[in-house]
Protein backbone atom coordinates (compact mmCIF):
# COMPACT_ATOMS: atom_id res chain seq x y z
CA UNK A 1 0.00 0.00 0.00
CA UNK A 2 1.57 3.56 -0.96
CA UNK A 3 1.19 5.82 1.88
CA UNK A 4 1.68 9.43 0.86
CA UNK A 5 3.49 12.60 2.28
CA UNK A 6 1.72 15.84 3.20
CA UNK A 7 1.80 18.40 0.58
CA UNK A 8 5.05 20.53 0.29
CA UNK A 9 6.56 18.61 3.36
CA UNK A 10 9.57 17.29 1.12
CA UNK A 11 12.63 18.21 3.42
CA UNK A 12 10.51 17.73 6.60
CA UNK A 13 9.90 14.57 5.38
CA UNK A 14 13.60 13.59 4.84
CA UNK A 15 14.91 15.14 7.70
CA UNK A 16 12.84 13.55 10.27
CA UNK A 17 13.68 9.71 11.13
CA UNK A 18 9.80 8.68 11.96
CA UNK A 19 8.41 10.47 8.87
CA UNK A 20 6.56 7.61 6.54
CA UNK A 21 9.31 8.61 4.43
CA UNK A 22 12.27 7.92 6.53
CA UNK A 23 10.55 4.99 8.76
CA UNK A 24 9.55 2.90 5.74
CA UNK A 25 10.57 -0.74 6.26
CA UNK A 26 9.23 -2.08 3.00
CA UNK A 27 9.48 -1.59 -0.62
CA UNK A 28 11.13 1.80 -1.99
CA UNK A 29 10.44 5.45 -1.17
CA UNK A 30 10.07 7.46 -3.73
CA UNK A 31 10.19 10.99 -3.76
CA UNK A 32 9.22 13.06 -6.96
CA UNK A 33 11.15 16.32 -7.15
CA UNK A 34 10.22 19.15 -9.33
CA UNK A 35 12.90 22.21 -9.03
CA UNK A 36 10.61 24.43 -10.93
CA UNK A 37 8.76 24.18 -7.38
CA UNK A 38 11.02 25.65 -5.25
CA UNK A 39 10.44 29.55 -6.70
CA UNK A 40 6.86 28.96 -6.10
CA UNK A 41 6.21 30.80 -2.55
CA UNK A 42 8.77 33.92 -3.76
CA UNK A 43 7.45 36.74 -3.85
CA UNK A 44 7.20 37.89 -7.82
CA UNK A 45 9.65 41.09 -6.83
CA UNK A 46 12.19 38.57 -5.95
CA UNK A 47 12.46 36.50 -9.23
CA UNK A 48 12.71 39.49 -11.22
CA UNK A 49 16.49 39.13 -10.09
CA UNK A 50 18.12 36.31 -11.93
CA UNK A 51 21.31 37.00 -9.54
CA UNK A 52 19.10 36.38 -6.73
CA UNK A 53 17.16 33.19 -8.32
CA UNK A 54 20.68 31.90 -8.63
CA UNK A 55 21.19 32.62 -4.93
CA UNK A 56 18.59 30.78 -3.93
CA UNK A 57 18.69 27.83 -5.71
CA UNK A 58 22.30 26.86 -4.71
CA UNK A 59 21.27 27.29 -0.91
CA UNK A 60 18.13 25.13 -1.77
CA UNK A 61 20.12 22.31 -3.97
CA UNK A 62 22.26 22.35 -0.86
CA UNK A 63 19.84 22.08 1.95
CA UNK A 64 17.69 19.60 -0.44
CA UNK A 65 21.35 17.31 -0.56
CA UNK A 66 22.10 17.90 3.19
CA UNK A 67 18.44 16.64 3.62
CA UNK A 68 18.81 13.71 1.23
CA UNK A 69 22.01 12.56 3.17
CA UNK A 70 20.32 12.38 6.70
CA UNK A 71 17.42 10.73 5.48
CA UNK A 72 19.83 7.95 3.60
CA UNK A 73 21.38 7.58 6.84
CA UNK A 74 18.06 6.51 8.94
CA UNK A 75 16.63 5.08 5.91
CA UNK A 76 16.19 1.06 5.98
CA UNK A 77 15.07 0.95 2.24
CA UNK A 78 16.24 2.12 -1.02
CA UNK A 79 14.91 5.41 -2.03
CA UNK A 80 13.89 6.59 -5.68
CA UNK A 81 14.13 10.02 -6.87
CA UNK A 82 12.77 10.98 -10.00
CA UNK A 83 13.21 14.61 -11.17
CA UNK A 84 10.25 16.22 -12.60
CA UNK A 85 10.40 18.18 -15.48
CA UNK A 86 10.10 22.07 -15.15
CA UNK A 87 7.96 24.06 -17.36
CA UNK A 88 6.54 27.62 -17.63
CA UNK A 89 10.01 29.41 -17.87
CA UNK A 90 9.34 33.27 -17.37
CA UNK A 91 12.49 34.12 -19.23
CA UNK A 92 15.05 32.38 -20.94
CA UNK A 93 17.65 33.32 -18.39
CA UNK A 94 15.31 31.31 -16.16
CA UNK A 95 14.96 28.24 -18.01
CA UNK A 96 18.92 27.84 -18.22
CA UNK A 97 18.87 28.54 -14.75
CA UNK A 98 16.45 25.64 -13.92
CA UNK A 99 18.66 23.32 -15.85
CA UNK A 100 21.73 24.38 -14.36
CA UNK A 101 20.34 23.68 -10.74
CA UNK A 102 19.05 20.47 -12.07
CA UNK A 103 22.70 19.61 -13.03
CA UNK A 104 23.88 20.61 -9.78
CA UNK A 105 21.68 18.65 -7.77
CA UNK A 106 22.30 15.46 -9.77
CA UNK A 107 26.49 15.97 -9.62
CA UNK A 108 25.95 16.54 -6.04
CA UNK A 109 23.88 13.06 -5.13
CA UNK A 110 26.05 11.07 -7.05
CA UNK A 111 27.04 7.92 -4.72
CA UNK A 112 24.61 8.20 -1.83
CA UNK A 113 24.21 4.86 -0.75
CA UNK A 114 21.13 3.67 -1.20
CA UNK A 115 19.85 6.34 -3.16
CA UNK A 116 18.62 5.62 -6.94
CA UNK A 117 18.42 9.00 -9.26
CA UNK A 118 15.42 8.74 -12.28
CA UNK A 119 15.47 11.78 -14.60
CA UNK A 120 12.02 11.35 -16.21
CA UNK A 121 12.66 13.24 -19.07
CA UNK A 122 15.31 11.01 -19.90
CA UNK A 123 12.66 8.32 -20.56
CA UNK A 124 10.55 10.75 -22.77
CA UNK A 125 11.62 8.91 -26.08
CA UNK A 126 11.04 5.69 -24.77
CA UNK A 127 7.29 6.61 -24.00
CA UNK A 128 6.85 8.58 -26.59
CA UNK A 129 6.21 11.98 -24.80
CA UNK A 130 5.00 15.07 -26.60
CA UNK A 131 6.70 17.55 -25.12
CA UNK A 132 3.95 20.03 -25.65
CA UNK A 133 1.42 17.73 -24.26
CA UNK A 134 3.15 17.53 -20.63
CA UNK A 135 2.28 20.94 -18.83
CA UNK A 136 -1.26 21.93 -17.65
CA UNK A 137 -0.75 25.92 -16.71
CA UNK A 138 -4.24 25.73 -15.64
CA UNK A 139 -4.06 22.97 -13.12
CA UNK A 140 -0.83 24.32 -12.12
CA UNK A 141 -1.78 28.00 -11.52
CA UNK A 142 -4.83 26.83 -9.44
CA UNK A 143 -4.07 23.72 -7.28
CA UNK A 144 0.00 22.78 -7.77
CA UNK A 145 -0.76 20.03 -10.29
CA UNK A 146 1.58 21.01 -12.83
CA UNK A 147 1.35 18.13 -15.46
CA UNK A 148 -1.90 16.73 -17.64
CA UNK A 149 -3.23 13.24 -16.91
CA UNK A 150 -1.65 11.52 -19.73
CA UNK A 151 1.74 12.67 -18.27
CA UNK A 152 1.11 11.95 -14.73
CA UNK A 153 -0.01 8.23 -16.32
CA UNK A 154 4.03 8.00 -17.64
CA UNK A 155 5.39 8.81 -14.13
CA UNK A 156 3.36 6.76 -12.36
CA UNK A 157 4.66 4.09 -14.94
CA UNK A 158 7.96 5.00 -14.85
CA UNK A 159 8.20 4.55 -10.95
CA UNK A 160 6.19 1.67 -10.82
CA UNK A 161 9.00 -0.40 -12.82
CA UNK A 162 11.44 1.43 -10.88
CA UNK A 163 10.03 -0.37 -8.29
CA UNK A 164 8.88 -3.66 -9.61
CA UNK A 165 12.70 -4.00 -10.49
CA UNK A 166 13.84 -3.64 -7.25
CA UNK A 167 11.60 -5.81 -5.22
CA UNK A 168 10.71 -8.54 -8.07
CA UNK A 169 12.64 -11.77 -7.09
CA UNK A 170 15.62 -11.91 -8.78
CA UNK A 171 16.13 -14.60 -11.40
CA UNK A 172 18.95 -17.10 -11.46
CA UNK A 173 20.21 -18.08 -14.57
CA UNK A 174 22.40 -21.35 -15.25
CA UNK A 175 24.92 -20.77 -18.74
CA UNK A 176 26.13 -23.99 -20.61
CA UNK A 177 28.17 -24.59 -23.17
CA UNK A 178 25.69 -26.92 -25.83
CA UNK A 179 27.69 -27.90 -28.28
CA UNK A 180 28.04 -30.90 -29.07
CA UNK A 181 25.76 -31.46 -26.47
CA UNK A 182 22.45 -30.89 -27.19
CA UNK A 183 23.23 -30.44 -30.78
CA UNK A 184 26.51 -31.67 -33.37
CA UNK A 185 28.61 -28.53 -34.00
CA UNK A 186 30.18 -25.22 -32.55
CA UNK A 187 27.57 -22.28 -32.79
CA UNK A 188 30.98 -20.06 -32.77
CA UNK A 189 32.22 -21.92 -36.32
CA UNK A 190 29.26 -23.28 -37.99
CA UNK A 191 26.73 -20.35 -36.91
CA UNK A 192 22.94 -20.97 -35.72
CA UNK A 193 22.09 -22.56 -38.70
CA UNK A 194 24.79 -25.05 -39.47
CA UNK A 195 24.57 -26.81 -36.29
CA UNK A 196 22.10 -30.20 -36.28
CA UNK A 197 19.78 -31.67 -34.06
CA UNK A 198 19.22 -34.99 -34.27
Amino acid sequence: AAETAPYGQVLQELLTPASALSSNKRGVSVVLLRVRDWLRELPSDRTQSIDHLRTYLEKTVHEFVRAMRTHRGHASVETLLVLCPSYRYSTPDEKALLAQTESELLENLKGVPGLQVVVASAFHPHYKVNEDDVEDALRDEIAHIPYQDAYLHTLATLVIRHVHRRLAPLRKVVVVDCDNTLWRGVVGEVGPHGIAFD
